[in-house]
């Protein structure tokens, strides 16, 4: 990030604290992006319980900021008194974290045209389960794949939606039923392998759970119900 007029201001959040952000869901229009509102006139409610892990930084004419890969930032222009014009330029640059989702994300999935609906549900479900359960294995963050769908995704990304009426609350379908699929075991390690050569375990928490998202829609669960369907696990 470059200023070459004026000055702003930036508020770096660690991605350590992606459960804190509430991150909109992967599939709505605003992901990557908190739910919080971080306006002068409440930012104090959300600023104040992450005091001393906030980097707040001031770009002047001619400062270069670096901002690593997935951490979260809030920026603002300096007021008029400050500067009466702030101008800028960014440029993105890949990274291991990018390449890794990137890769993930095109990687060829376990299942079969030919299958039934109820099928294929059935076998996302159990394919999501799979892979959760590989990830947390050597974890001693998460215990069950319950506890991290509902960390990574429900209470963070979802919940607020929620209690807003703009997702549904309980999935419309019942629960599938999930089994065991021999052949889904080289796809899991595969995935679970690429989320493991991420260093912070926080990034790939965000992708794995992006992920999920992705591929539950793959399996025909409208997006409107995804948030619903993880209570299901």
């Amino acid at each position: 990030f470059i200023q070459l007029r004026g000055r702003k201001h930036f508020y770096l959040f660690d991605p350590a604290f992606h459960r804190q952000l509430k991150l909109f869901p992967f599939q709505h229009p605003s992901h990557r992006q908190t739910q919080m509102d971080f306006t002068q006139k409440r930012r104090h409610q959300y600023f104040d319980p992450l005091i001393g892990n906030i980097y707040d930084v001031t770009v002047e004419e001619g400062d270069v900021l670096y901002i690593p890969p997935y951490w979260f930032h809030h920026v603002e222009a300096a007021t008029q008194e400050e500067s009466p014009i702030s101008f800028s330029v960014n440029i993105w640059s890949s990274s291991l974290e990018s390449d890794v989702n990137e890769k993930v994300m095109t990687s060829p999935l376990p299942f079969e045209s030919s299958w039934s609906k109820e099928k294929t549900i059935q076998a996302v479900f159990s394919f999501v389960k799979a892979l959760v359960q590989r990830y947390i294995k050597d974890s001693s963050r998460f215990t069950t794949v319950h506890e991290f769908m509902q960390h990574i995704l429900m209470k963070t990304r979802y919940e607020p939606l929620m209690k807003q009426h703009f997702v549904k609350t309980s999935f419309s379908k019942r629960c599938p039923k999930m089994e065991s699929f021999p052949h889904f075991d080289s796809y899991v390690q595969r995935i679970d392998d690429a989320f493991k050569t991420i260093p912070n375990h926080h990034i790939a928490d965000i992708l794995l759970g992006n992920y999920i998202e992705e591929i539950l829609l793959f399996s025909g669960v409208p997006v409107e119900f995804i948030g619903a369907s993880l209570n299901c696990f």
